[in-house]
């Protein structure tokens, strides 16, 4: 804010809107010059956003959904109705953060069809990350693999609550049997937040 205390009519106030700040401030122009990676969550929020209110910009809004949210993953899983829970996200911006990470989680199930190889627990994580992020639920996973460590498909053999998943074991070799795996790795989200890694490949 830049104020003129010597004469009322030269108090100017500065502008919060993106286009009024320096280029090297802006999302857009910094995601053209230093490439995606290089910005901030609330960054790119603020590029699907686009537009912010009188006296709140798009960046302003991007940082109040995440920290309304505690989380991205937390975002990916709410609904239109619940992001716009922000003051300056309507029914349509709700609706372009939805389809933004519904892609995110599309493209996670393209990787899934290239067959990677999945032969540590790293790799393995990039793979279902994003389409994990998305449940609000409990879900425990069969990652089958060939005799090579690629995958042959990953599927879904219970679904539980927020906290809470039974699974019985015959679910889980039935379909690595029919799958003629040579090898599978189970996996199972924590939509709570609570993460923890036991990584524990199966042969049989």
């Amino acid at each position: 804010m830049n104020v003129n205390y010597g004469d009322s009519s030269n108090i100017s106030v500065g502008s919060s809107r993106l286009k009024d700040q320096p280029a090297g401030e802006r999302p857009r122009e910094r995601l053209v010059q230093h490439g995606a990676s290089a910005l901030s969550a609330a960054e790119l929020v603020a590029i699907l956003v686009r537009t912010g209110l009188r006296g709140v910009n798009a960046l302003d809004i991007g940082k109040q959904l995440i920290q309304r949210f505690g989380s991205l993953g937390a975002m990916a899983r709410a609904s239109v109705d619940e992001l716009q829970c922000i003051r300056g996200i309507g029914r349509d911006k709700a609706v372009t953060l939805v389809a933004a990470f519904t892609l995110a989680s599309k493209i996670a199930e393209e990787l899934q069809r290239e067959s990677p190889v999945l032969d540590n627990p790293q790799a393995i994580a990039d793979l279902l990350r994003e389409q994990n992020r998305t449940k609000n639920v409990e879900t425990f996973q069969i990652l089958m693999v060939n005799t090579r460590r690629r995958l042959i498909r990953v599927e879904q053999v219970s679904q539980g609550l927020l906290d809470t998943i039974l699974v019985h074991p015959r679910e889980v070799f039935n379909s690595a049997i029919a799958a003629r795996a040579a090898a599978i790795v189970l996996v199972h989200n924590h939509p709570s937040g609570e993460r923890h890694h036991q990584w524990r490949p199966r042969r049989h």
